[in-house]
């Protein structure tokens, strides 16, 4: 039988970190499942069968398993923690400044053949005069919508 390269050896601080995060009333229904499963594979060797079996038993994926046993064996107890997606985006591309540009060409006349602005036109617009480098319809909306204004 084949068996993961990673085995959950956890120590009693971990232990109890777990245990707290089950109990707490605040954690997500996603980490108290991966607590669950460390606690679950504490001290055996995980093979298919078993990370087939705690998949089936909580409802997750196989793959959610053998991710969080890499992880759990690189950070410790942070991989129930913080989801490794969960890092800090970059700074905000849109200033004070940059959003009074937007409002502005709002209050300009329409590119030709436009009866109005729309987002679309407004973003092309505003990458088309270099006020920023990309900028989706989204963000135009978002703006607009801040200072009470419609397309």
């Amino acid at each position: 039988m084949r068996t993961s390269k990673y085995r959950i050896n956890l120590s009693e601080a971990d232990k109890e970190a777990l245990m707290e995060m089950i109990n707490n009333p605040r954690s997500t229904r996603t980490r108290k499942i991966k607590c669950e499963i460390l606690l679950s594979l504490d001290g055996k060797v995980p093979n298919f069968t078993l990370t087939d079996n705690l998949a089936f038993t909580h409802g997750v994926s196989k793959i959610l398993i053998s991710r969080l046993m890499a992880r759990y064996s690189k950070v410790g107890i942070e991989a129930v923690k913080k989801s490794p997606n969960s890092t800090p985006r970059g700074p905000y591309k849109l200033t004070d400044e940059i959003e009074e540009k937007i409002v502005n060409l709002l209050q300009s006349p329409p590119p030709a053949g436009k009866k109005k602005w729309s987002a679309y036109t407004l973003a092309d617009k505003v990458v088309e005069d270099g006020i920023m480098k990309s900028v989706s319809r989204q963000t135009i909306y978002r703006v607009l919508q801040k200072h009470g204004l419609k397309t």
